[in-house]
């Protein structure tokens, strides 16, 4: 029988950008619209990236890193929170 994946889960093929992203929040203590000030991005397209509803696109990845003086490659996994 297979697992099923759930919304938030990283997948096999990669980590899930969202979930990262969810983690970073969380680590800083910020909240959507902490993050949504930061990057330019609607607080709704952030619920939904963090909850697997929505795929980032590139330009989104950039204002995401932009904002939050992060490295784009963290967001899949390449290195670690801090």
């Amino acid at each position: 029988m297979r697992a099923r994946k759930t919304a938030g889960t990283p997948d096999k093929s990669g980590t899930n950008p969202g979930a990262v992203l969810r983690a970073y929040r969380r680590q800083n203590g910020w909240t959507l619209a902490d993050v949504a000030a930061r990057t330019g991005l609607q607080v709704s397209t952030l619920s939904k990236v963090e909850n697997s509803k929505m795929s980032l696109s590139y330009d989104k990845l950039v204002r995401i890193s932009q904002g939050l003086k992060i490295d784009i490659a963290l967001l899949f996994g390449g290195g670690q929170l801090q």
